[in-house]
């Protein structure tokens, strides 16, 4: 047959050769797509692999949004089955956020990664609060994005824990004077018919007196309750804070200065009423309170508010106490009058040289490392007026300047009689950051040759974070010369650790008042603890203040703290007489 028709047989061979080209053509085609398949089935397989081991949710999203692969981790947190996850988008998830915002963070992450915190909801309606590392990556030939998101839910938790800390008081859990100064600058939005509001300043008449005859926790106990008794008496809406010591301050909301008077009024005639608890039953005392006032109006400022209820305070400390004092118009003048009178005392004591330096030391077991060089004024008849008494007064017209060279210029002095001392000074607010200050110090180490770390510098806590910037550059050009520094009042006014890191301190001083009751005080030594522990990790060392009894030391160096200042360690003395009393 082959024979007799070769042509069919021709046309045979032809159409099997080019069919079977044909299909080697597909075949390795789809061989092609087969390796593809399973390269891309490897990787992911490997991806699996690597995310059903990890910790913190792992979520691949195509270029639509569409979650196409999840870890075990997303699954206990988020609560939906895997099918589940898959029939939903990564908007689904998200709270608080537009799908414009969603798109533009998926072309970051799919150019160059992205970092960002957002807020997930879970299948049970919980929200979880998530950092997301997001970056562009390969499945096979498909561009998909890999998110490992991080459950912060702790971390929240415990920077709104700072936050509270950072703005209320640690004894009453009130508004501290931070809260209350950024809460008067909104305030001052209050006009109404009746008037804008008003600002008082509540002080406990002799609270020494108290302190001294039955202890601290027995004042502290007192300051609790008047807090309550306060919150009882006033409005739902006005505002009421803890300043510091036995200080509180109100704001009255839509009142006028008349209507703020009668209400101080009733303050004090309720409180001198009512019977606060000592210790046990049946034993009680009164308190009674001076109140000053002061008008907020829409133009001012929270300093002088706060200089105004000061200075009113202060009039009704004069007049007699368990009164009341408004600064109105008419008693500006006398106020100032008075202002005027303190200034020119403190000019007299620049001009006359009737400013004293006290020194108090700073211990390491029975080791004095360092004093502090603490200020003292004369007045006319040669009696010691304390820091308290006009450091205020000082800095509102413009005399710390002054003051602040006189400080640092008898120190430095002091050292080049005293070599084997060294000494820290305090360093106003007002004068962080003076160039020509830096200039001063610089003379006045070149004039004496001692060793620029023999001299130390304090600045309190609330005064370098004013401006972090301007504190930094300030420490900084000093540290080059040599000079050691301390951040003093830790843990009062911000009390937030992320501070410190931003400064170039050598020391920490934790606050007196987180110390005084450490040795019975149980969350006191928990908070003097964390400080330590965190100062320690950033390469500071802690200063412990306010170390009055043996018990209190014994307590501040069992935990790690490592120096201490306090009379029981030592009264600040004159220079001829300083001596420590362990």
């Amino acid at each position: 047959m082959i024979n007799h028709r070769p042509h069919v047989l021709a046309n045979y061979l032809r159409t099997y050769i080019k069919h079977k080209k044909q299909t080697r053509a597909v075949l390795e085609k789809y061989r092609e797509q087969i390796d593809e398949l399973v390269n891309a089935g490897k990787q992911l397989e490997k991806y699996k692999i690597l995310a059903e081991n990890a910790k913190d949710i792992m979520l691949f999203i195509n270029m639509d949004g569409r979650i196409i692969e999840a870890n075990e981790a997303a699954l206990r947190a988020y609560r939906y089955t895997r099918e589940e996850l898959f029939s939903m988008t990564i908007s689904d998830l998200r709270i608080q956020s537009t799908n414009k915002q969603i798109a533009m963070q998926m072309e970051l992450a799919e150019k160059q990664g992205i970092l960002f915190e957002t807020i997930h909801r879970c299948k049970d309606g919980g929200i979880l609060p998530v950092e997301v590392s997001s970056q562009g990556t390969y499945i096979g030939d498909e561009r998909v994005l890999l998110s490992i998101i991080r459950d912060i839910s702790e971390r929240k938790r415990a920077e709104q824990q700072m936050k509270y800390m950072e703005t209320h008081d640690f004894l009453t859990g009130f508004p501290n004077r931070y809260y209350l100064e950024e809460y008067l600058k909104s305030a001052v939005v209050y006009s109404t018919a009746e008037g804008n509001g008003a600002l008082l300043f509540l002080d406990v008449d002799n609270f020494k007196v108290i302190n001294d005859s039955f202890g601290y926790a027995i004042g502290d106990k007192l300051l609790v309750e008047l807090g309550n008794k306060l919150k009882n008496i006033i409005k739902k809406d006005d505002f009421i804070a803890r300043l510091g010591g036995d200080e509180f301050a109100i704001v009255l909301k839509d009142v006028t200065i008349d209507m703020a008077k009668r209400a101080a009024q009733k303050i004090i005639k309720y409180l001198g009423s009512e019977n606060f608890a000592i210790d046990g039953p049946g034993n009680y005392c009164n308190l009674s309170v001076s109140i000053g006032i002061t008008r907020i109006d829409d133009f001012a400022d929270t300093q002088k508010l706060f200089a105004y209820a000061e200075a009113a305070l202060y009039n009704a400390k004069e007049e007699g106490k368990s009164r009341a004092v408004a600064i109105e118009s008419g008693k500006e003048k006398r106020w100032l009058s008075e202002s005027n009178a303190a200034v020119k005392l403190l000019h007299d004591c620049l001009r006359n040289n009737r400013l004293v330096l006290h020194y108090q030391p700073i211990m390491s077991g029975q080791q004095v490392v360092h004093y502090e060089a603490l200020l003292r004024m004369l007045d006319n008849e040669g009696n010691f007026i304390y820091p308290s008494s006009f450091i205020t007064m000082a800095e509102r017209f413009g005399l710390m300047a002054r003051i602040d060279r006189w400080v640092i210029h008898c120190a430095i002095h002091t050292l080049a009689e005293k070599p084997d001392m060294t000494i820290f000074v305090n360093v106003s607010s007002l004068s962080i950051g003076d160039d020509e200050l830096l200039n001063f110090i610089e003379m006045c180490l070149g004039e004496t040759g001692i060793r620029p770390e023999r001299i130390g510098f304090e600045i309190t806590e609330t005064a370098a974070v004013k401006d972090l910037i301007k504190a930094g550059q300030w420490l900084r050009s000093l540290k080059k010369f040599g000079c050691k520094f301390a951040l003093d009042d830790f843990g009062v006014g911000f009390s937030s650790f992320k501070y410190i890191q931003m400064l170039p301190v050598d020391y920490i001083k934790i606050d007196g008042s987180f110390i005084k009751n450490l040795d019975t005080d149980l969350t006191q030594k928990a908070l003097v603890q964390a400080m330590n522990a965190v100062a320690h990790t950033l390469g500071k060392r802690t200063i412990a203040e306010f170390v009055e009894n043996e018990m209190i030391w014994r307590t501040v160096q069992e935990l790690g703290v490592d120096l201490g200042q306090g009379y029981y360690l030592g009264k600040p003395s004159p220079l001829a007489k300083i001596q420590t009393t362990i």
